[in-house]
């Protein structure tokens, strides 16, 4: 395989036995010696290839797809909410008590629900519940499974923490609150929630609407 030399003028790689006349065609002017007997001609070192560009689309569209998958994590745990609260945020609150029959399995779940909020309740279990009911002047259209008292309020049936919620930031001048019978998919209930629950404001036996969660 025939050696290589770079031109001493432009450098670039010819046969050794054609430098001259390369010299002389492209290089008139310039003068430069033959090869030599027994001298070997040094090798011709490859040039680095150059680097290219990086390209500027492709980082913007990495940069894209990072800011979208960042949004859409802030965004989902935005909305992460314990399960059977009706789409609410958890709510602290606090200390309850909960009267209830000892074979009611959806009044058990409703006390998981309410644990689950950090709540700390006690359990007062009875055969018979309509005397805590009629303590608190609950009317019979208004009553459910289990009586809850959470501080100078009565909380009947499966309410959410929604209603909880509210009860702390208005203290209204009433005896309590109701979500009447037992709604599916209302905490502690099993189902599908089908329509809005309607949750009652009590006071003296009357009942006006509280909310709708």
């Amino acid at each position: 395989m025939p050696s290589f030399q770079n031109c001493p003028v432009c450098g670039v790689p010819v046969k050794w036995a054609n430098l001259p006349s390369h010299m002389e065609r492209v290089h008139p002017r310039a003068r430069v010696d033959g090869p030599k007997e027994g001298v070997r001609p040094s090798p011709v070192r490859p040039r680095p290839a150059a680097l290219g560009r990086p390209n500027r689309k492709l980082l913007y569209a990495i940069l894209a797809v990072g800011l979208l998958v960042a949004s859409l994590a802030v965004y989902g745990l935005a909305f992460i909410r314990p399960p059977g609260d009706g789409g609410e945020p958890p709510v602290q609150v606090g200390a309850i008590e909960v009267y209830l029959q000892p074979t009611c399995g959806c009044c058990h779940q409703y006390l998981d629900y309410l644990e689950s909020h950090g709540t700390a309740v006690t359990i007062h279990e009875m055969a018979d519940l309509s005397g805590i009911k009629d303590h608190h002047g609950i009317p019979g259209d208004m009553q459910s499974c289990h009586t809850s008292v959470w501080g100078s309020y009565f909380v009947e049936g499966h309410v959410p923490m929604a209603a909880f919620d509210k009860l702390m930031q208005d203290r209204p001048a009433i005896d309590g609150i109701s979500l009447p019978g037992m709604p599916g998919g209302s905490p502690g209930m099993g189902g599908m929630k089908g329509a809005p629950f309607v949750i009652y404001a009590i006071d003296g036996g009357q009942a006006t609407v509280f909310m709708e969660v």
